[in-house]
């Protein structure tokens, strides 16, 4: 322990890295000092970023800003973008400039490279002008509505020193959210319209807003701005009793994301994932933005053939839900094969019913008891179908509960919407019926 080092101890990352200069790097040079400080202070937990999104800069060049600090905030976007992951399957980076008009710089998809994108920032021309933050909103959601990309998620990131129209803002804020799915972050630097920050950036604004005091400041907060981006979640409103449907493909060996759900009136929110040579694990929480292994209201998990259902009493909150997938091993899928679909809708899903199916020699059939011991058929599959039911079905077990397979130990069954269905387990496990687990 250092005496007397807590009552000098600082609030924020600048003056942290300030202090750290000047008692533990006294002689060298200040700027490069701090410059360490902040890189090794970034490096403690830097995020990763496993999801495709298209993330759109912002820039205000009113003559408040000035030439200087906006070469500042040039510099600062660049520095951002070099730290995230560029790619089809990554980031996609556009720009745009506002004073009192917005004005485009470029797409999401003209650059595909860090350098070059990172050229494109510093070329951007000042002009000087009035502001209206709105009408930067406005050219940004444009931006997004030209990108190629289907289901990435869209985030906006606003960097302005002053104020405008509060009324304008926030209708310019409320479109792109509510009819682009833009998740807009605030970075306001200075004397800046707090009011105005608020109505444009996302809630909650403990997570979406972001002031600082000075364009000295805008190196220290690189890292939260690169963390916030990479953990947005996908918003989906299903207000007016939409059913949405978000697809998914598994490009890599894992994909993880979270998807924030605003509820219409009905108390039940429904989320279904059906998996196609995929396995998902599905979280959902209306207590935490973050749902996962350990912090959940409710769980599932979806292979082939076996829907997740979820159903949350969101209780008039939004509802978040995490999903966790990866491809599947099963012998008919191709290393390029994964993927699955979610459907959110209000209320109580259609209930379905589970078929076994048996497939010989690319031909499905029934199946009979032999199937169902791998021992007896190698070259038979067991998979399954799920239909909407023609008629009543059997109210044989209680949905949710497991069961031994009754001729097979290395064989689970679940009942999934009142009827049984069959699991097998990982090569090697047997069932244990006392847990309910291979």
């Amino acid at each position: 322990m250092i005496e007397g080092i807590g009552k000098d101890i600082k609030a924020n990352s600048t003056e942290q890295a300030e202090y750290w200069a000047l008692n533990w790097k006294n002689g060298a040079d200040q700027r490069s000092s701090i410059q360490e400080f902040n890189s090794k202070i970034n490096a403690l937990q830097k995020p990763t970023c496993s999801k495709p999104v298209d993330l759109v800069f912002a820039l205000d060049e009113s003559g408040s800003v000035g030439s200087y600090n906006f070469v500042k905030m040039k510099q600062f976007l660049s520095d951002l973008t070099g730290e995230l992951a560029i790619g089809y399957n990554g980031f996609q980076v556009g720009a745009v400039k506002f004073n009192s008009r917005g004005t485009e710089v470029f797409k999401l998809d003209k650059y595909k490279t860090k350098s070059d994108i990172q050229n494109a920032l510093n070329n951007i021309v000042y002009l000087g002008g009035g502001t209206s933050i709105a009408y930067g909103i406005q050219k940004a959601e444009d931006v997004f509505k030209s990108s190629t990309r289907n289901g990435a998620t869209r985030a906006l990131l606003l960097l302005t020193d002053g104020q405008s129209n509060l009324y304008s803002t926030q209708l310019a804020a409320d479109t792109a959210r509510n009819e682009s799915n833009v998740v807009i972050f605030a970075l306001g630097i200075g004397s800046i319209n707090h009011a105005e920050l608020n109505a444009a950036a996302n809630s909650p604004n403990c997570t979406h807003k972001f002031v600082i005091s000075d364009f000295k400041e805008i190196d220290s907060i690189l890292f939260q701005i690169m963390k916030s981006t990479c953990e947005v979640s996908k918003p989906v409103n299903i207000e007016n009793g939409t059913k949405v449907e978000v697809e998914v493909e598994i490009t890599d060996d894992v994909v993880e994301d979270t998807i924030e759900i605003s509820p219409g009136d009905d108390p039940t929110t429904s989320v279904e994932v059906e998996v196609e040579c995929a396995e998902v694990d599905v979280y959902a929480s209306i207590n935490t933005n973050k749902p996962n292994e350990a912090f959940y209201d409710t769980k599932g998990k979806a292979t082939e053939g076996f829907p997740a259902i979820l159903q949350v009493e969101n209780q008039g909150k939004k509802v978040y839900v995490t999903y966790k997938g990866s491809k599947s091993k099963l012998s008919r899928c191709s290393k390029d094969d994964g993927g699955f679909n979610i459907t959110i809708e209000e209320g109580k899903p259609q209930e379905s019913v589970t078929e076994i199916i048996c497939r010989e020699n690319g031909h499905e059939r029934e199946c009979n008891a032999n199937d169902f011991n791998k021992l007896c058929h190698y070259n038979v599959e067991v998979t399954s179908s799920t239909k909407a039911p023609t008629t009543p079905f059997s109210t044989g077990c209680k949905s949710g509960t497991y069961s031994a397979h009754p001729s097979n130990k290395s064989m689970f069954r679940q009942c999934a919407h009142n009827k049984w269905v069959v699991h097998h387990c990982p090569a090697g496990l047997v069932f244990d019926e006392t847990y309910n687990v291979c």
